[in-house]
């Protein structure tokens, strides 16, 4: 009923393709043994999540933990954008610029002390030489039009006063009118 070639020809090619098989399973021990004798000293360079990437060989779809994050930003801040993109393109396993960015977009700026903000700042100044670190603390004050506002950062109603109001009065009730604006500006350094 079947031809004898057709039967032939599928023949070879189950015999191809095992063969393949057969080189790719020997192919994956090999990869297997020398990912058990790795040094100990990866352990030490790379994380977790970075340890996947290089042996997935795709930096797609991986949840970069909060040291990778944290190095990755260290050496964002330090080498700049091109000297990172250069990091990248040397196939070391670290989040995209735009990963780093989305990370550090959804900080939330809520009123009071920026915990977040003073993380990076610490990362930042941690790459600094010890001249680089003078600094000038500056404060403003800023008139700012009074009204509710809804903010979608902190999905929260925006414009009461955060500070209480001199002579004890109850601060619900009204709309903030004014601003202090904190910067911290490096004397040698931008």
């Amino acid at each position: 009923m079947y031809n004898t070639k057709y039967i032939e020809s599928l023949k070879l090619n189950l015999k191809m393709t095992k063969r393949l098989c057969n080189q790719l399973k020997a192919k994956l021990r090999r990869r297997q043994v020398q990912l058990r004798k790795r040094p100990e000293n990866f352990d030490k360079v790379f994380n977790i999540d970075q340890r996947q990437c290089i042996a997935c060989l795709s930096y797609r779809g991986i949840l970069w933990s909060s040291r990778t994050f944290n190095k990755a930003l260290k050496l964002y801040v330090t080498c700049g954008q091109k000297g990172y993109e250069e990091i990248r393109r040397q196939n070391l396993p670290y989040p995209s610029i735009r990963t780093l960015q989305e990370r550090i977009q959804y900080l939330k700026f809520k009123p009071g002390v920026l915990e977040d903000v003073f993380t990076i700042l610490k990362i930042k100044v941690e790459t600094f030489k010890p001249e680089e670190k003078h600094a000038v603390l500056l404060i403003d004050e800023m008139a700012i039009k009074p009204g509710l506002q809804y903010d979608n950062s902190t999905t929260s109603i925006i414009g009461r006063p955060t500070m209480k109001l001199p002579g004890g009065f109850d601060s619900s009730k009204e709309y903030a009118t004014h601003g202090l604006v904190f910067m911290l500006c490096g004397i040698s350094t931008k």
